[in-house]
């Protein structure tokens, strides 16, 4: 996820409750918007779907490492 925000040009929070939020500066998120819009999904779903793929993706290269 942090190799994902920070090709973004976001920034990763944790929270003292643990929870964690990213901040994208307004090229980023208009980016994302865009990105968001071609694929005719919310930017939400377009960031977890990129974020399930890298996670998928690095346990298939774990795998086979």
């Amino acid at each position: 996820m942090y190799k994902l925000v920070s090709a973004l040009g976001g920034k990763i929070s944790l929270t003292p409750k643990a929870n964690n939020y990213i901040k994208l500066s307004e090229e980023a998120t208009q980016l994302l918007t865009e990105l968001s819009e071609q694929a005719d999904i919310t930017p939400e779903e377009f960031l977890n779907s990129l974020i399930e793929k890298t996670s998928k993706d690095s346990v298939t290269v774990g795998a086979k490492g």
